[in-house]
Formats: structure tokens, C-alpha cells, sequence
């Protein structure tokens, strides 16, 4: 069994359940495989979205108290939470680096505000997605790789300056 990733919200909520710091509770993980992936860049992309997106619309209420909310945690709360989403952030940065490395993705992107980016708008998805909608989680994780490794054109980029 492979464990891929989980969320600041499953990292906090697993180690208060089992009554761990997070950083213990993230060691342990790791010890049991997170962050074991296998495949290509792109498909581990795909797997992060899916994986996230499927948190974010289990408990849609929670995931955007947990999101919009952290900014008013006591200092120390918020720097561990902080710390957390640094460290699950990570995970997309090193994907998107390892697929720029490989040729997968264009190898001049500025992979830190890439990750930034793609979980800025996974993350978003709360405001919206409804279940009852033109798409189900998995065709939405579907769209949303294909347009972020395919791009929305089929030219070449425009130079905007």
C-alpha cells in the first residue's frame, strides 16, 4: 500500500487523535511510506489533486473553516499550522520540480509560486462545487490536471510585454 499525502487538515486532525505533536505524528507517516509515489510527475500531479479534492468535499463546511479560519488562531496554534501547509505545499513543489526536471513541465516555471497557485485553486473549489453539479470530484481532479499540464491554448504563449 502506498500512502501518497494528506492534507494540513488530516496531518492536525490525525495527530490530535493520537494525542502526537505533528512533527511526530508526520515522522511516523513517513516510516509508513507518505510520500511514496510512483509513476511520472504528471501522474503524481493527478494524484495530489484527486487526493485533495476528495478532502476538500468530504466535509466541504470544515475544510473552509479549517482554510479561512487559521488566520485567527493564537500565534503559536497558527505557526504550527502554518508549518503544516508549508510542509504538505512541499509535496506539489517537489512533483512540479521533478516533472520540470524531466521534461514533463516547462522547466522555467517558478515551481514554489506554482504549488502556490495549484493549491490556491483546489482550495477555492469550497466556494463553489456542488455535488449536484456538472461534475463529480473525479472529473473535476480530471479537468483540473488536464488544463494545468496541457494549458488552456494551443499556440504558443503570447509574450506579454
Amino acid at each position: 500500500m502506498h500512502i501518497h499525502a494528506f492534507s494540513p487538515f488530516e496531518i492536525w486532525y490525525g495527530s490530535s487523535k493520537k494525542k502526537l505533536d505533528f512533527r511526530t505524528f508526520l515522522s511516523d507517516l513517513k516510516d509508513c511510506g507518505l510520500g511514496s509515489m510512483p509513476g511520472t510527475a504528471a501522474e503524481r500531479l493527478a494524484h495530489l489533486i484527486h487526493g485533495h479534492l476528495q478532502i476538500l468535499t468530504e466535509d466541504p463546511h470544515q475544510a473552509r473553516t479549517f482554510l479561512n479560519e487559521i488566520r485567527f488562531l493564537p500565534d503559536s496554534e497558527r505557526k504550527e499550522a502554518v508549518e503544516m501547509f508549508d510542509l504538505y505545499q512541499q509535496t506539489f513543489r517537489e512533483v512540479l520540480q521533478q516533472g520540470c526536471a524531466s521534461g514533463e513541465f516547462q522547466s522555467e516555471i517558478d515551481v514554489a509560486l506554482a504549488a502556490n497557485l495549484v493549491l490556491s485553486l483546489l482550495n477555492g473549489t469550497t466556494r463553489w462545487f456542488s455535488p449536484h453539479g456538472t461534475h463529480d470530484v473525479s472529473s473535476l481532479g480530471d479537468e483540473i490536471h488536464q488544463l494545468l499540464t496541457t494549458g488552456l491554448g494551443n499556440s504558443p504563449a503570447v509574450s506579454l510585454q
